[in-house]
């Protein structure tokens, strides 16, 4: 028997995953997003 998914956020998540693989959902890339894999390159994080 499959594993039961009580969170609604993952329940939701694993739903995409499935219409994503089955063809049903088309995903596409984010205009610009170049741009923002290297903004977010040149920031180093800071430790608290």
């Amino acid at each position: 028997m499959a594993k039961v998914s009580r969170n609604p956020q993952e329940r939701e998540f694993r739903r995409r995953v499935r219409l994503v693989a089955s063809g049903q959902l088309k995903l596409r890339r984010i205009d610009g997003w170049r741009k923002i894999a290297a903004v977010l390159g040149q920031h180093t994080p800071v430790a608290a």
